[in-house]
């Protein structure tokens, strides 16, 4: 019988607050949690049944997978906190946008465990359904991740952090701005005491067909057809929002150049 693996999670965020839910699902062991905030720490150390800490120099040497979920801006500080590990153990970041070779340069063993999602901790996430996107310096390591994402999710791929940037900028697209786009939607009916959720039908009609791809096929609206005059009647609705108005005219003008070229 194969003993559990052993993981310390660097970080008590919303991807940690579900990522180390689903790995201690899966039979790992989750030996300890670190987090800058003591409380945090031990906020989801408790859930986890291990060990809190605030301290980076603090951590345990003995797990088998050290996964760094915390901001961006933040992992190289604290790999340089962090303390030297065995040569067989693995550090992995699970950043969309941080090269994994961040981590070369203290860790002989390293990579990167991306689950491409959205994260918010009181939101369920069934992270079985969850595309990850793995990497490995060397084949050992890549091996490890890959199996340990397999047991959480049936998709897997493998991409170096070239590739995976891309698909992180993709996510951006699709989810934050997205997102940002219908919050602007709701704050110009909200402004106007108009009933938001009449949109709600056509939000799942979009999100159902961008899902079954041939998005830039159903593209409709005033933009792509050209309507000149529309557009500007949309525009002086937003005359007292200069961000807004810049908005609408920007992805109306990147909407036309692409349909401009298909012509």
């Amino acid at each position: 019988m194969h003993s559990p693996i052993r993981i310390t999670s660097i970080g008590s965020g919303n991807v940690a607050w579900h990522i180390t839910k689903a790995l201690k699902n899966i039979g790992c062991e989750i030996n300890q949690v670190y987090s800058k905030n003591k409380d945090n720490a031990l906020s989801l150390a408790l859930r986890l049944n291990c060990d809190p800490t605030d301290s980076l120099s603090q951590l345990n040497t003995d797990s088998d997978l050290y996964l760094i979920m915390i901001s961006d801006d933040a992992i190289v500080e604290a790999i340089n906190e962090m303390p030297e590990l065995n040569k067989g153990q693995i550090v992995a970041h699970t950043s969309g946008s941080v090269p994994s070779t961040v981590l070369a340069q203290k860790y002989d063993h390293y990579g990167s465990i991306y689950p491409l999602q959205t994260f918010l901790r009181n939101q369920d996430v069934d992270v079985s359904k969850v595309p990850f996107l793995v990497y490995g310096n060397t084949p050992e390591s890549l091996r490890f991740l890959r199996m340990t994402a397999t047991k959480l999710s049936p998709s897997v791929s493998e991409v170096n952090d070239y590739e995976r940037l891309h698909y992180h900028l993709s996510a951006v697209f699709i989810n934050n701005f997205t997102n940002h786009i219908a919050c602007i939607a709701d704050q110009i009916l909200d402004k106007n005491n108009l009933d938001s959720s009449i949109l709600f039908s056509l939000m799942k009609t979009t999100f159902e067909k961008i899902s079954k791809g041939n998005t830039c096929i159903n593209q409709t609206g005033p933009a792509k057809r050209n309507d000149i005059k529309l557009m500007e009647k949309h525009l002086q609705l937003l005359k007292d929002n200069d961000s807004w108005k810049n908005i609408y005219k920007s992805i109306s003008d990147s909407i036309k150049h692409q349909y401009e070229n298909l012509k």
